[in-house]
């Protein structure tokens, strides 16, 4: 494919003059780019561009963002793109904030690495939200949260997706959420390195999904809330640990 390279400067594609729908970008790699936020795609205010078919690979960013960084209300859509081998100080993979609610669909996001959190994705600073569907996040590391981590937001949902393979040095080889509401259906998460999921005064809705095989705690929840139904945890160090957590 065509490579769009950032020459190290500044990003590969940036969205910030209100981009809508009609903007498609399909069939590129996006490499070398850097800046403080969204190395690979950088989607600004009120954007929703839809990008499919790219390798987003080999991007840094000072701050969130390594391979993707949307916020302010943007929306952007992204279908069959692999996000790899990006680094950030938070959201290697992919960084979300302020109110952004973009859409993730056959994705696969692996072998990112954050300096502190959320190796995989990161989603915060103020309602980053998202929604990913038959996505993969594998093989992504962190100080916490390896594979995803959420602070201070609300409205992230994971439908049919694995996490597989992440670690953290940490805290939270799979997920780590603090104050942070989030949804889990049809999911699998394994292999991590660390506890799978790791609440701090946070709500888990989790439905008809496997966390199995990881070297940690199933779930390990202080001060939150955990919606659990049809779900199994199996072999993990320890099932569920909860220290004032309401479980139903």
């Amino acid at each position: 494919s065509t490579i769009i390279d950032g020459g190290g400067e500044s990003a590969c594609l940036a969205f910030n003059e209100g981009e809508d729908e009609n903007t498609i970008v399909r069939g590129f790699t996006l490499t070398n780019g850097w800046q403080n936020f969204g190395g690979g795609v950088d989607c600004q205010e009120d954007t929703s561009p839809i990008l499919e078919d790219l390798l987003i690979t080999g991007n840094e960013v000072a701050q969130i963002g390594g391979g993707i960084y949307c916020t302010s209300n943007s929306t952007p859509t992204f279908r069959n793109v692999i996000v790899e081998n990006n680094t950030a100080q938070d959201g290697a993979g992919i960084g979300l904030a302020h109110e952004c609610h973009p859409l993730f669909s056959n994705v696969i996001v692996r072998d990112n690495e954050a300096e502190r959190y959320g190796g995989g994705v990161f989603a915060g600073h103020g309602d980053g939200e998202g929604t990913f569907e038959n996505v993969t996040i594998a093989n992504n590391t962190a100080l916490i949260g390896g594979g995803a981590y959420f602070e201070w937001t609300q409205n992230v949902i994971f439908n049919e997706v694995v996490f597989d393979g992440n670690s953290a040095a940490e805290e939270g080889g799979g997920i780590y959420s603090n104050s942070s509401d989030f949804s889990l259906n049809l999911c699998e998460i394994t292999g991590s390195e660390g506890d799978a999921i790791v609440l701090y005064e946070a709500e888990l809705t989790i439905d008809s999904c496997e966390i199995a095989g990881n070297n940690g705690i199933a779930i390990s929840a202080e001060e939150s809330v955990i919606n659990l139904s049809s779900t199994q945890l199996t072999g993990n160090n320890a099932g569920i640990i909860a220290g004032y957590t309401e479980l139903t």
